[in-house]
């Protein structure tokens, strides 16, 4: 059970560092627009 929560919160993780990065990358294209 812990290792599958800890795969669960990785995956959460790389989720959520994917999503930050795309929402940086369109805050910089709106603000370049």
């Amino acid at each position: 059970m812990a290792i599958f929560c800890r795969i669960t919160t990785m995956k959460y993780h790389l989720f959520h560092i994917r999503f930050s990065f795309i929402t940086s990358i369109g805050q910089i294209l709106y603000a370049y627009d």
